[in-house]
């Protein structure tokens, strides 16, 4: 929530020094709290493979940081810098879905367990 409403926030900023703390620090602080929980969840689903897993897991970030820069120029250019952050924030809100599909695995167990 912290990353989507300073992502949010950012599109309706008047000055940069406002931008400095809207995208900066509430979205790389919202960020931070996105990332470290994906990696932990990860770590616990995988005993055997751990590293494989892991490793998977953050490639994400650097298919992200070589493909989102084209695309977020595009935007700007397309939707101007409101338009880009609106649509930036929807993408963020995604991680709100993510977040739901974290749970501890001993409930994931007694969930498959009840499939069979």
């Amino acid at each position: 929530m912290v990353c989507t409403l300073g992502v949010l926030l950012s599109a309706f900023v008047p000055d940069i020094y406002y931008l400095y703390f809207t995208y900066s620090i509430l979205g790389g602080l919202g960020r931070a709290f996105t990332y470290s929980p994906g990696l932990v969840i990860v770590g616990e689903y995988f005993n055997n493979r751990r590293g494989l897993a892991v490793g998977l897991a953050t490639s994400g970030v650097g298919l992200g940081s070589f493909t989102f820069p084209p695309i977020v120029e595009m935007m700007f250019n397309e939707y101007g810098f409101s338009g880009t952050f609106l649509i930036l924030s929807a993408v963020t809100a995604n991680f709100f879905v993510c977040g739901a599909l974290f749970r501890p695995l001993e409930l994931h167990r007694q969930l498959m367990a009840g499939d069979r």
